[in-house]
């Protein structure tokens, strides 16, 4: 070990004492520190990177046909459409009048009945108000006392 050559002012020898006893131990922090504040603003650009993979539509769908007996008759992708085909607009409106106008004892079914016209319109409809007022006036649960009706569109 070298000589050390102790300082004549009391207070720069007591620095200097200090420094060596304990010194290690702050830049030993201080760079524990410094990896800390580095990890954690890794970890904020990762959840952020990861928030925006998130929001990121990777699904592609396709679609394959398959016939009577299982195989694959035709596949690909889906075409993107302009309009609803009218098939699924009739069968849509079908649905819609066979759960706005039936009529059952059962209050489950009922209740599914109501829950799927209404989840057809939006709040602000016109139509979402007449349809709460048709049923204020003429209850499903207070008919299906007297008669049922099965609608068959």
């Amino acid at each position: 070990m070298p000589a050390r050559n102790s300082p004549d002012n009391p207070y720069l020898a007591a620095r200097q004492e200090w420094n060596e006893r304990y010194g290690s131990y702050v830049k030993a922090a201080a760079a524990w520190r410094t990896i800390g504040i580095v990890a954690m603003v890794m970890a904020v650009i990762g959840f952020a990177y990861a928030l925006f993979q998130s929001t990121q539509v990777k699904l592609v769908p396709y679609i394959v046909e398959v016939d009577k007996l299982g195989t694959a008759a035709s596949a690909g992708y889906p075409q993107q459409i302009e309009y609803a085909d009218p098939r699924v607009v009739r069968a849509t409106l079908g649905s819609f009048i066979s759960n706005f106008r039936s009529v059952t004892p059962d209050a489950v079914v009922q209740k599914q009945y109501i829950d799927r016209t209404y989840a057809l319109l939006r709040t602000s409809d016109p139509a979402t108000q007449k349809i709460n007022d048709w049923f204020r006036s003429n209850s499903p649960f207070e008919r299906a006392k007297t008669t049922t009706i099965a609608i068959e569109v």
